[in-house]
């Protein structure tokens, strides 16, 4: 499936049982937030907006139909503190409510936890994160190469996703099914599902993103405390920081099952066994919630500095330290989080994505500013992003993450250029179907539903309700040949037109 039009094919899961519980407030409190709650629940934002135009503003409840996303979890941080804690929707077939306490797989969130707790035995003096990591692994090595002969891999370029691992992210297992060791990951021997993780390009000269470098950082930290992941997780981190609902046991234990939210696929059906099992703990293996998230998030913003923990603010601080040199679409990398923003703008987030579960949370640190939201379907990025904009505008964040443009107006001729059936290859099963309207262009993907397109520039339009742009070649002999689609989030797909033939 392509980012696209992971909206249009959420739309299955119509007729969700929607519910909200909140976290009990002081009274005055209260007030004041279910007022803001209330503009922040009708007021879900589009990536982009049109100059002059009334700005569409959607409702959480639709957005989770739209989407079909049968449960959200979202907890506020404003002021270096949690302002509200609320959840939407239902767990379980059973239509079992979703609370505050509800678990989520945090996904790919596991790094920077799994990244503090690496460089608190940074500051502790057990780790060096300039040295060769192969001096703490013992239970398995970084096979050697001509890559690694002159540059050996650190720990900074593992956290900071700069040492050339393969393996970007994992599946996961099915509940019941054979579950492969840490060092059955790492080698990619059965039952792992995964290939083997190597290093495929020189370590330290750039970004590339790696759940296999998060899966090394498990074994350094099994390896030189002796422990298993989740018990050093939980010592180090979530004990420390009152993170009291989270874990990092795979599988999750049936006494936390029984409050655990079931994961469901884009189609809108559940993942068979409720969840994945995933034994890449660091990558991949958090169970959480949202205020757990936000605790952790805290932590962050305060550089480490709750009480009992002075000795960990350097830990904090490094995750939100730019590494020289490594851009991401984001911004940068810090050993942990991306990071994007200047000054009072500066801000981290990390998102994650595991089968049936998709979660998302950004922070300030100067105007100790945030949100963290987690859902339980493959289509939650979109709400979450949606969701995030309507809190960004409610408590006038630095950064909207709203775009304004200018639509530009446009003629039936020159619409007409651009007109007809677009594909990746001959080969191709997705055909991008492309028709002049009077506000612009209908963009509709096989069949789905079809988008609006709004011109914003010469040959160039974008579809405001998801940030994705479409850039047609100047149209030759009256024709646009080629058309790229840049979504926000994901690859871009070179489209060209087909020549009409047996009714095509």
């Amino acid at each position: 499936m392509t980012p696209l039009f992971e909206a249009a094919r959420g739309m299955k899961a119509a007729g969700i049982a929607l519910c909200f519980l909140l976290i009990p407030l002081g009274a005055s409190a209260q007030q004041t937030n279910t007022a803001a709650i209330q503009r922040i629940e009708s007021g879900l934002l589009f990536p982009v907006a049109v100059a002059g135009e009334p700005v569409p503003q959607k409702n959480i409840r639709g957005r989770m139909e739209r989407y079909g996303a049968p449960a959200v979890s979202v907890t506020v941080i404003d002021q270096h503190r949690i302002a509200w804690s609320r959840a939407y929707g239902a767990i379980r077939e059973d239509k079992t409510p979703a609370t505050p306490e509800t678990l989520f797989q945090a996904a790919s969130i596991s790094k920077p936890v799994t990244a503090a707790a690496a460089l608190m035995l940074v500051s502790r003096g057990t780790l060096d994160l300039d040295v060769p990591v192969d001096r703490y692994l013992s239970s398995w090595k970084i096979p050697e190469s001509a890559l690694t002969a002159t540059s050996p891999i650190t720990l900074r370029e593992l956290l900071s996703h700069s040492a050339g691992i393969s393996v970007h992210g994992f599946d996961g297992y099915e509940v019941g099914a054979p579950v492969p060791t840490l060092q059955q990951v790492l080698s990619g021997a059965p039952p792992a599902n995964s290939l083997p993780i190597r290093v495929e390009q020189e370590p330290g000269k750039s970004w590339q993103y790696s759940g296999g470098g998060y899966t090394i950082v498990q074994q350094i930290l099994e390896d030189v405390t002796g422990k298993p992941f989740h018990q050093l997780m939980a010592e180090l981190v979530l004990d420390q920081l009152g993170m009291a609902s989270s874990t990092f046991l795979q599988p999750l234990p049936e006494r936390q099952a029984q409050r655990a939210a079931t994961g469901y696929g884009d189609d809108g059906r559940p993942v068979a066994g409720r969840w994945h099992v995933y034994p890449e703990q660091a990558a991949a293996g958090l169970w959480t919630t949202a205020s757990d998230l936000a605790e952790f998030a805290l932590w962050v913003m305060a550089d480490g500095n709750p009480p009992g923990m002075s000795q960990d603010r350097e830990a904090a601080r490094l995750l939100i330290a730019r590494q020289p040199d490594l851009v991401n679409r984001y911004g940068g990398m810090g050993l942990g989080f991306f990071v994007g923003g200047e000054g009072a703008a500066k801000h981290f987030l990390h998102g994650g994505g595991n089968a049936g579960f998709r979660c998302y949370m950004i922070g300030f640190p100067a105007t100790g500013q945030g949100v963290v939201i987690m859902t339980n379907s493959d289509s939650g990025i979109p709400l979450a992003l949606e969701i995030t904009r309507a809190v960004a505008s409610e408590y006038q964040w630095p950064e909207r993450f709203q775009r304004v443009i200018t639509a530009q107006p446009v003629d039936a001729a020159q619409l007409a250029a651009y007109e007809g059936s677009y594909r990746e290859g001959p080969a191709s099963a997705d055909k991008m179907s492309i028709e002049a309207v009077p506000e612009g262009l209908a963009a509709r993907l096989n069949t789905a539903p079809a988008v609006l397109l709004r011109m914003e520039g010469e040959d160039r339009f974008v579809d405001p309700e998801s940030g994705t742009e479409y850039i047609f070649s100047s149209p030759a002999d009256g024709e646009a040949k080629t058309l790229l689609v840049q979504p926000e989030r994901g690859n871009t797909r070179t489209m060209t037109r087909q020549v009409v033939s047996n009714g095509q």
